[in-house]
Formats: C-alpha cells, sequence, structure tokens
C-alpha cells in the first residue's frame, strides 16, 4: 500500500437511541471526528528485575476501549435529547435509576461514523464524559464525547458494518 494522505469524507454520525433501534442521524460535525484507540495493560514485577521498586519483568494486555470526540455545529435536537439521558432509553433531563448496569442492563448504545472511504461501528458505546452545549445568538454548539466498549462474546470494539 503506498503512502497516500487519506480523506474519510464528510462523517454522518448515527446513533440508535431506543425503541425500533434503528440509526437516526444525530448530526455533521466542525472537524470530523476524533477516535482515540486507549489500551490498558498490566506491569509484572518479579524478584528478577528486583520486585515493586525495579521495572518490570513483562507486561501484561487487558484489552482496550476508544474514546470517540464528536464537537457538532448542525445536529438534530430530539436526537441530542435521546443520548443525553445517558442510559438507552432513558427521558431527557431525568436522572436514570442510580446502580443501573450500562453493558448488563442494555443501556449503551450503538454509534456510527459514516463515511464514504472508512465507515465505523461502534456496537456498545456509553456517554460518560459531560456534555457541552451553548446557547445563545450565535450558532450552537454541542460536543459529545462516547467510549467504546468490547462486546463481552465477541470482543469487538468496533468494525465497518453501517446498516
Amino acid at each position: 500500500m503506498a503512502v497516500a494522505i487519506n480523506v474519510a469524507g464528510l462523517a454522518s454520525v448515527y446513533v440508535d437511541t431506543g425503541g425500533s433501534n434503528a440509526l437516526e442521524l444525530l448530526g455533521y460535525t466542525r472537524n470530523g471526528v476524533d477516535i482515540t484507540d486507549n489500551g490498558y495493560f498490566l506491569d509484572v514485577h518479579t524478584d528478577v528485575d528486583g520486585g515493586d521498586d525495579g521495572p518490570p519483568t513483562d507486561v501484561q494486555y487487558l484489552g482496550g476501549t476508544i474514546t470517540i470526540r464528536m464537537e457538532f455545529t448542525k445536529y438534530d435536537d430530539a436526537i441530542r435529547a435521546k443520548i443525553d439521558t445517558r442510559l438507552y432509553g432513558g427521558t431527557s433531563g431525568v436522572n436514570g435509576a442510580v446502580g443501573s448496569l450500562m453493558r448488563g442492563g442494555a443501556k449503551t448504545y450503538r454509534l456510527v461514523i459514516n463515511t464514504p472511504t472508512t465507515p465505523y461501528n461502534f456496537p456498545i458505546v456509553i456517554f460518560r464524559d459531560p456534555y457541552e452545549l451553548n446557547k445563545g445568538t450565535k450558532f450552537s454548539t454541542l460536543v459529545v464525547i462516547g467510549t467504546a466498549y468490547a462486546d463481552s462474546t465477541t470482543r469487538v470494539v468496533r468494525n465497518a458494518t453501517v446498516a
């Protein structure tokens, strides 16, 4: 494969917000979507390398998550209200049941970043970070950050399935 400038094209952001499990268009971002792949590791110390005070003898891989940051300048406010509940199927402006299990309680969302060349499907997303929403005489912007987790059975964090 040749080294080239990569352009994914217009990123349409869709989210499965409940009910019919259909994807709904949330909107379009200011400068695309920032996708950060996070790895989790555990240092394994042994006496061979000085125990806890020395360098790790090995490093154990513990999986990963993906952080998705989106700054919208064009979005559907009704769809925004469906995800600001943080709990799939919740009511905007109303805290859900304290103690709800997100994955075990089916409270996660599906998020799709659809582009002409490189679509991304995140089957299990939790919107756990703060939302930013400005209101005033200038156009409103919406910043949403989601964290994608691996499916407990397939271990898939993301794929290209957009249907």
